[in-house]
């Protein structure tokens, strides 16, 4: 199973899933957040266990992608699931390091299981 769902313009944002990996292309920023959330929502209640976030194509993260993280992961735990981030862009990890979160993320060999 898999979907594609994005928005037109500068800043094109798209959840991708597939079994076990949601990825996020584009920006996670304020302008996207709205439409966003709703999309990374309906692609993790797809999965039944360990959802990998996969961050590697993210082009912009400001405080709103923070706080969609955190619903992600939050929203994950409800449903009883975790949730790994896994190979997060220059933008990301920045941001993730700067909130001392960096402990969150998996290199994309742990994601890969290597």
């Amino acid at each position: 199973m898999s979907a594609d769902r994005g928005e037109d313009g500068d800043g094109a944002t798209a959840v991708v899933h597939r079994k076990g990996c949601v990825r996020i292309r584009g920006e996670m920023t304020v302008q996207a957040a709205l439409s966003l959330k709703a999309d990374l929502c309906a692609a993790l209640r797809r999965h039944r266990r360990t959802t990998l976030l996969d961050l590697s194509d993210v082009t912009e993260f400001d405080t709103a992608g923070l706080q969609i993280l955190f619903m992600a992961r939050r929203l994950a735990a409800e449903d009883g699931r975790a949730l790994q981030l896994a190979a997060p862009s220059p933008v990301v990890r920045e941001v993730l390091g700067l909130c001392r979160l960096t402990d969150w993320v998996k290199t994309p060999d742990e994601a890969a299981g290597r």
